[in-house]
């Protein structure tokens, strides 16, 4: 099956130079849904510049209810009992909450213990109320013991089989076809109904040498939508809870698309324990053909982690950025070869990279065309990364497994030629690299913010600082960043914001629109390493920028967090 097409009609738009962020070059934005495309208002967060971080409730720690008691009761406390509970944690650690009971004759000697399943135990003397934490070396699934002694002969001890931390670390994978409706691949046949859900089997699905574990707790998928017959969005989102509960549609929007267009969006959305991940056609009034390739996918085992860095341009091929100087288009069917390790000025190593969170422009292509990227040294796949027009720009955020010599290949699909820009936002790796972190998918993804709720714009040209309540170990939040009713053509970035230099603006971009569209992209925000000390305690903030003309609203959806040791 090959890349889909593109189709529709595009016009102007605007992608920053590499000057300075404020300066544009003309080029023209993938059509987006109209306003009316985009999922719901939600009253989750204000329209404003401080957010809380998410409850624990939000992340997806898929936990294994396995529990034995035993029992010892030989002293003043026959009953003795040992429970537990678990408190908030972070990517590599728990927080357990020891219960005791039956503890009718204090004895002075009361001890509570826990053995954290990794050779590591804690204790504490005297208190009922006492909270363990504990960091592990990395994300995994750990047995942990909580032991309740009273001195005097009599011990209580639950044993908790399949604790699973809530971080996760990141798989590459060879791109893959898994979904396409118009041809009965992963689903029947059949076009997704105005208002219906498609259910897709993760686990198993994939290259049949190397399918998808079942012990896969997120997934990577470019999905786009195709042969719509009206405007409207595609919601992505877990079948069920690590619980094995209903999931049901969580208010926030993935893809918006407008009719008989292929608009692509890169998801990063997690598994239930059935496998199945749902695809929502938001439409009121048409359908619309799903295709899904998978990128990769996160295991709560040692794998890749994910390193954040100041957001640079390392490919651009209007000006020989990346192409060692020489500036020129891709031509028709053809590839450009990109070297990403020690890409200058970037902060990506010279070795070491596993993949990278990259996003791919297209600018000012002779045809419509598609851009497939995978790793050097391997075939070209049927897959596709970005749709775009002819004469107009498009953006897609693409994650990358890294091929021979770290380089990537970039081919484009298309009887014209196109211009091409890549904006690195991170990378991956196995090695041991400070500020390497794991990625905390959401169970349920949440409105951070929409504008729209406060009914102000964000003017162009203001750099606007984002604040939360984030810790300090937290490194990038995931979005999906939409633009919607913007009175000029422009691009909005999300970058580190730097309370000190406010105007410090990389020359990257994350949404491309027109006047009057709805565009949306997923997105990576960096946090900056600065604190903001205006605000008590300090917060770690990022900066929405919105470059070129007027104003728009804004809606972010937040689907995970990065955080490190």
């Amino acid at each position: 099956m090959a890349p889909l097409a593109v189709a529709g009609s595009f016009g102007l738009a605007l992608v920053p130079s590499l000057a300075s962020a404020s300066t544009t070059a003309i080029g023209s934005a993938a059509g987006g849904a109209g306003v009316g495309a985009v999922a719901p208002a939600l009253s989750a967060r204000p329209a404003a510049s401080s957010s809380q971080a998410p409850s624990t409730s939000a992340v997806a720690p898929r936990v294994q209810h396995v529990r034995t008691h035993t029992q010892q009761a030989t002293g003043p406390n026959p009953d003795l009992g040992a429970g537990v509970g678990f408190g908030s944690a972070s990517a590599f650690g728990l927080n357990v909450l020891p219960q005791v009971s039956g503890y009718t004759t204090p004895t002075g000697k009361l001890s509570v213990s826990v053995d954290w399943g990794d050779g590591q135990s804690s204790s504490y003397q005297n208190d009922l109320n006492h909270s363990f934490s504990h960091e592990y070396a990395g994300p995994g699934t750990f047995a942990v013991t909580v032991t309740v002694s009273d001195g005097e002969g009599d011990v209580s001890t639950i044993a908790l089989g399949g604790q699973q931390t809530w971080g996760t670390e990141y798989t590459p994978y060879d791109p893959v076809r898994i979904l396409d409706t118009r041809y009965g691949l992963g689903a029947p046949a059949a076009p997704v109904p105005a208002g219906g859900t498609l259910k897709l089997s993760v686990f198993g699905a994939g290259a049949s040498d190397k399918p998808i574990p079942s012990n896969a707790v997120a997934v990577v998928l470019n999905v786009t939508a195709t042969d719509e017959s009206a405007n409207g969005f595609l919601s992505v989102y877990n079948n069920e809870t690590s619980y094995g509960g209903t999931v049901s549609w969580p208010g926030t929007s993935n893809v918006n698309f407008s009719a008989h267009e292929n608009l692509p969006n890169l998801v990063v959305v997690p598994i239930g324990p059935d496998g199945l991940v749902d695809f929502r056609n938001g439409s009121s009034r048409g359908s619309t053909d799903i295709v899904a390739d998978i990128e990769g996918y996160y295991t709560a085992t040692t794998a890749s982690r994910y390193v954040s860095i100041n957001p640079a341009r390392i490919l651009d091929t209007r000006k020989g950025v990346g192409t060692g100087g020489k500036v020129a288009k891709i031509p028709a069917n053809g590839n450009i070869t990109l070297t990403v390790d020690g890409a200058k000025g970037s902060g990506i190593p010279g070795s070491g990279v596993t993949a990278l969170a990259m996003n791919l422009t297209a600018v000012s292509g002779t045809r419509n065309g598609v851009i497939t990227a995978y790793p050097d040294g391997q075939t070209l796949p049927a897959v596709s990364n970005l749709n775009y027009p002819a004469g107009g720009t498009a953006a897609n955020l693409a994650m990358v497994p890294v091929g021979t010599g770290g380089k990537i290949v970039l081919h484009n699909n298309s009887a014209g030629a196109v211009d091409l820009i890549v904006d690195a936002f991170g990378y991956y790796t196995t090695a041991a690299v400070t500020g390497a972190s794991a990625f905390e998918p959401y169970t349920v993804p949440f409105r951070y913010m929409d504008t729209r709720e406060g009914k102000w714009t964000l003017p162009a040209d203001q750099p606007y600082e984002v604040g939360g309540s984030y810790a300090s170990t937290v490194t990038g939040l995931l979005f999906n960043a939409t633009v919607t009713q913007p009175s000029g053509n422009g691009f909005l970035s999300l970058y580190p914001y730097d309370p000190k230099t406010p105007r410090a603006i990389p020359a990257t971009s994350n949404v491309n629109f027109l006047t009057g569209q709805t565009v949306s992209n997923l997105s990576i925000a960096t946090l900056s390493p600065v604190p903001d000390t205006s605000s008590q305690p300090p917060t770690y903030n990022f900066g929405l920028y919105l470059g070129g003309h007027g104003a728009a609203y804004i809606i972010l959806d937040e689907f995970g967090q990065f955080q490190s040791k």
